[in-house]
């Protein structure tokens, strides 16, 4: 079986809350990063962590791989995954959707570990500054 680990990571910005971003950092030494905005606020990173979970599961299909091991630090991407947690909004409930269909063609297992060992940390949080500093210079003009 073909397996890969892939770490994830969401942030979001204290000056902005609508500021979102999210990095995936995959074992076979690809990186990715990328980055969602919207009106988000009373979830702050939670959009960013799924964002990234998703996408580890979606790289993982597209490099063929049968099983991805998602490498997380915040606990609800596991547990709204896993259905050990009430999923209270759209986002989560979608995410767990998300999970539930891809998991007819592909293996998904998660590992929680520290944030301190979360390689797609400072990916994450790199995103969210570019964006707010972007937007800053924007308005400085």
């Amino acid at each position: 079986m073909k397996e890969i680990k892939i770490y994830v990571d969401g942030s979001w910005s204290a000056n902005n809350p609508h500021v979102v971003g999210w990095a995936i950092v995959a074992m076979d030494g690809n990186k990715f990063r990328g980055k969602i905005t919207g009106e988000t606020v009373s979830m702050r990173n939670v959009i960013g962590e799924i964002c990234a979970a998703s996408q580890a599961v979606l790289y993982a299909r597209d490099k063929q791989y049968d099983h991805v091991i998602i490498m997380y630090d915040m606990e609800g991407i596991e547990k709204w995954a896993n259905k050990k947690w009430k999923r209270n909004n759209e986002y989560t409930e979608r995410y767990y959707q998300f999970i539930y269909t891809q998991r007819k063609d592909i293996k998904i297992s998660f590992q929680k570990i520290p944030r301190e060992n979360n390689f797609a940390d400072i990916g994450a949080k790199s995103v969210t500054q570019l964006i707010d500093t972007r937007k800053s210079l924007v308005n400085d003009l």
